[in-house]
């Protein structure tokens, strides 16, 4: 998991990051998230979905959407949840 903090610094959560992507964000790329629930748990989780960029800066990862990342740290948890996890 690896911290996801807002443009001023400030810690917003913590989300998964596929090798990939940490390299393209080392690399000073900036990557856009696009998330949605599984289709089959669209019934019990709601239908989110959106998009956000992440990149780094001063050696944390930023983004300039903040309620964006909310959301997606939101529907991680509810997807676990009706998983079971």
């Amino acid at each position: 998991m690896f911290e996801i903090h807002d443009q001023n610094g400030s810690l917003l959560g913590s989300i998964p990051l596929s090798e990939k992507t940490q390299n393209l964000l080392n690399a000073g790329e900036r990557v856009t998230v696009l998330y949605h629930p599984p289709q089959l748990l669209r019934t019990q989780v709601g239908n989110l979905r959106g998009s956000f960029w992440l990149y780094k800066q001063d050696g944390q990862i930023r983004t300039d959407d903040a309620a964006a990342v909310g959301e997606y740290i939101s529907l991680q948890a509810a997807i676990a949840a009706a998983q079971g996890q």
